[in-house]
């Protein structure tokens, strides 16, 4: 075969690829509404130099991707809210409840009253609270809404804080480092960067310089893998979820690290009773997706997670935690529902209506039970 031919075959190759990738975009944007760069990613932030980023005042976007399509409005002090008719935002005279966290807390993925952020407002706007503040913020770190908080969110003088927390109970607060030094705070945020269209953005992120980037928005490749994986999804055995299930897992303790967790979580409570002495500080767990759907372990397969290990961790620790604070344990009834229904979108993996509305039951049950107010 001449070279001329090789050339001739690669290049047909190359042009059906692209075309191929041209359709699948055009698809998802026509199924999703959006197109697929924008799932995960959406111009709703501005810099911020407490905390890095924060959300743009009086937004008014909305969300669309192939699992789900809602609003997201933010009022004057750019904080979500339902709707337009409460953009401006005024302080009334009575107790105080603000919202912190990633973007659990944000009510990413569904209209923001069917949030579980959104019900438990209105919880407590039943029970004689008048102002209900979520500076939830999406891709924060615990440690980007305290250097807030400390510089600018204690001014809201809040009688109660509710702060989501996931993953393995880590909350990495660092010792001995002072939240209130603005160099310290533009330190959290490493490459990251807001872009002039209001986009987080890291160091080489784009089509070119960064290939990682290019397959991650790539339509063939997001639609092979997402093929791939419910197909592999299929494949795990009962017996195996059977026996996740059971938090047999649990027991074995060798391969986690021995973060001390009640240490940074004292941290955290120093750091915020410092500003105020009478602020309540209650914790809210949210697992990951894969622990709770077990199948939903094969969407995760390409990133190497030592599954076992994040929920060792969680049971190492979550007794300890729920007895020396106000801790909010989600977990074991989102497990047992789960059984039943879905809680997680499955390539988002974020919680849809019904994991919200559990989480809302989970945290109204714990407060017959405990002092919320």
């Amino acid at each position: 075969m001449s070279i001329k031919k090789i050339l001739f075959f690669f290049i047909n190759i190359l042009i059906s690829v692209l075309i191929l990738e041209i359709i699948l975009q055009l698809y998802y944007k026509l199924s999703a509404g959006d197109y697929l760069i924008n799932r995960a990613n959406l111009p709703l932030y501005e810099s911020n130099k407490t905390c890095c980023w924060k959300l743009k005042k009086n937004l008014d976007i909305s969300h669309k991707t192939s699992e789900f399509n809602y609003n997201i409005y933010t009022n004057n002090l750019s904080q979500r809210i339902q709707n337009k008719s409460f953009n401006q935002f005024e302080m009334k005279d009575g107790k105080t409840v603000l919202f912190m966290g990633p973007s659990f807390g944000f009510g990413w993925g569904v209209d923001y009253e069917k949030s579980y952020s959104k019900l438990i407002g209105d919880h407590y706007l039943e029970n004689d609270f008048k102002n209900i503040i979520n500076a939830s913020v999406p891709g924060h770190l615990p440690s980007q809404q305290l250097c807030w908080y400390l510089q600018e969110g204690f001014k809201l003088n809040p009688d109660v804080i509710i702060h989501t927390l996931t993953s393995k109970l880590q909350l990495y607060i660092p010792d001995n480092i002072n939240f209130e030094n603005p160099q310290f705070c533009k330190e959290l945020c490493g490459n990251t960067k807001v872009n002039k269209k209001g986009f987080l953005t890291t160091t080489g992120s784009n089509f070119i310089t960064n290939p990682k980037f290019f397959l991650k928005n790539s339509a063939l490749i997001f639609y092979s893998w997402y093929s791939f994986t419910k197909i592999q999804s299929y494949f795990i055995s009962n017996d195996k979820i059977i026996k996740s299930a059971t938090g047999l897992e649990f027991h074995d303790l060798k391969n986690y690290s021995d973060i001390n967790h009640e240490k940074k979580y004292k941290n955290y409570i120093n750091l915020i009773k410092n500003k105020n002495n009478k602020t309540k500080v209650i914790f809210l767990f949210i697992p990951d997706s894969y622990n709770i759907h077990l199948s939903d372990r094969a969407r995760w397969s390409h990133q190497n997670i030592d599954f076992e290990s994040s929920l060792t961790g969680y049971k190492k620790n979550i007794d300890k935690l729920s007895e020396s604070y106000n801790f909010v344990d989600t977990y074991p009834h989102l497990a047992k529902i789960s059984k039943s229904k879905r809680l997680y979108y499955y390539v988002d993996t974020h919680f849809n209506e019904t994991g919200n509305q559990i989480t809302f039951d989970i945290f109204h049950e714990y407060c017959k039970q405990n002092n919320c107010f």
